[in-house]
């Protein structure tokens, strides 16, 4: 049957349709007719497959099966092979490969340019580097595709192979340079958050004290005095300790000088504060002179040992 007459019928059947049906006779012959139209469309698709798929084989009499189908030709197969009532892969095994190459074939042509992947095929580039190739950063595939690294038109299979290799070798040790770095990054980034938590705390539990110390020691003796224990306890059972520790000869040179550090400010601040206690207890406000004598130990202390530790100095003193 023609394609005019199909046509011509199929306006008939649409007339009969949107005109209305006189009797149950007239819509029997207007769905015959449609159903006729039908199989005639399915039978031209199923045609324009077969001359597809000849074409596609005879001239894989003379070449690999990717030199011989063109990516349109795919496109358009894939397309139209609902219409002739066939599935995929049915189409794939008429024109002699599976549904998976057809889809890679897609695949590859799509990432990669029609043209550049006829090339490829054409000169029997394997599917492994093609596919080394489609894993490319994408301004790198690009480069390589549009022949701007290497020219398409004289290049071997063999030296376009070597090409593809060495830049998914570059891509490969950029990549692992690239986590290497964001790893280094991430672990820098968690002790500069751990020093900042730390430092935080310090700073908190300093503002506390120095409030506290605003205020002296509680009105009240008997508080004053359970106080003034927690610390005796806290400092004579820690400088007992030190004056316990014989192995000292050997020790690193700047531990040794923290540790002198630390006596040096406990005894002068020890030394200033039991000044300044007298005084007070005789009703006698201290000289600001021999107050700043006496402190200036105890602050020199203070500074060299948050010097060495990294820290601030302790407020008050």
């Amino acid at each position: 049957m023609a394609l005019e007459d199909t046509l011509g019928q199929a306006a008939d059947a649409a007339a009969t349709v949107s005109h209305g049906l006189e009797d149950q006779g007239d819509l029997e012959v207007a769905e015959g007719r449609l159903e006729i139209i039908q199989k005639d469309e399915a039978l031209r698709t199923m045609l324009e497959i077969g001359k597809a798929a000849g074409r596609v084989q005879s001239a894989q009499i003379f070449g690999h099966v990717a030199d011989s189908i063109q990516v349109s030709q795919l496109r358009q197969l894939k397309s139209m092979h609902k219409q002739a009532g066939l599935s995929w892969e049915q189409t794939c095994n008429m024109i002699g490969i599976s549904r998976r190459t057809a889809e890679r074939y897609l695949s590859f042509a799509n990432e990669l340019g029609d043209d550049f992947f006829g090339h490829c095929a054409q000169i029997g580039l394997s599917v492994r580097t093609m596919e080394a190739a489609r894993q490319l950063p994408e301004p790198v595939r690009q480069a390589l595709a549009q022949g701007e690294v290497v020219d398409l038109e004289t290049v071997s299979k063999e030296a376009l192979t070597q090409v593809i290799r060495d830049l998914a070798s570059e891509h490969a040790r950029e990549k692992n340079e690239l986590e290497q770095t964001l790893a280094a990054e991430r672990k820098t980034g968690k002790k500069t958050l751990d020093k900042a938590a730390e430092l935080t705390d310090q700073v908190k539990s300093l503002a506390a004290e120095l409030e506290a110390q605003k205020e002296g020691l509680p009105a009240e003796d008997k508080k004053a005095l359970e106080q003034l224990r927690q610390v005796e306890f806290s400092v004579v059972a820690h400088l007992v300790r030190i004056k316990n520790t014989l192995e000292l000869g050997d020790r690193d040179p700047g531990f040794i000088a923290r540790l002198m550090g630390s006596l040096s400010l406990i005894e002068n601040l020890a030394a200033l504060t039991a000044k300044v206690v007298a005084a007070r207890v005789d009703g006698q406000e201290m000289d600001e002179e021999a107050y700043a004598t006496a402190a200036a130990g105890a602050q020199a202390d203070n500074l060299d040992n948050a010097a060495f530790d990294q820290r601030a100095a302790y407020p008050g003193i």
